[in-house]
């Protein structure tokens, strides 16, 4: 399953859209399994995992000095006077980006989180911003590659959405 997520959201959302039909079944039981495999996956549950391995990836292993850009601009802002709305402004707006993304994910798998998307969102940038930090002071791939994986299991947890239990299939 593990391998299915890592190719990406479009081919979970793909696979879990395509029933497979007679003529397909008899020409290639694999396709037919690994469709069967993707509808078992929540599409929430395969968005988080992918989607924050990808920020990760993209936009935090090797970017440190944008990172530490990004704290000192928030740092600044709230020691000048008159600039601290905008610290605020653009942590409400991190956690707007990340929550208005887990609704669409679930809205578009038909799927309920129990914790509301917002505060999900809320959540995830708090541990993220802790993770960048401890990234920027000490890089160490390996231990920010388990921390940012148990932190998608804790999220992935909070939305209440199990594997096994995805979108019903017609």
């Amino acid at each position: 399953i593990d391998a299915v997520i890592a190719e990406g959201v479009d081919a979970i959302v793909l696979g879990a859209a395509i029933t497979a039909g007679d003529e397909l079944e008899r020409a290639s039981t694999a396709r037919v399994l690994e469709i069967n495999v993707m509808a078992q996956i929540p599409i929430l549950l395969a968005a988080i995992r992918h989607g924050v391995r990808a920020f990760w990836s993209g936009l935090v292993a090797e970017e440190r000095d944008l990172q530490l850009m990004q704290y000192e601009l928030t740092t600044y802002a709230l020691r000048t006077a008159g600039q601290e709305d905008l610290a605020r402004w653009q942590y409400e707006r991190y956690c707007t980006v990340v929550a208005e993304w887990l609704q669409e994910a679930a809205d578009n798998a038909g799927e309920t989180s129990a914790v509301p998307c917002a505060r999900l969102g809320r959540m995830m940038v708090a541990v993220m911003d802790g993770l960048i930090l401890q990234r920027i002071c000490d890089p160490d791939a390996s231990r920010s590659r388990g921390d940012l994986d148990a932190m998608v299991e804790m999220i992935v947890g909070l939305t209440g959405v199990r594997e096994g239990h995805g979108r019903p299939r017609d």
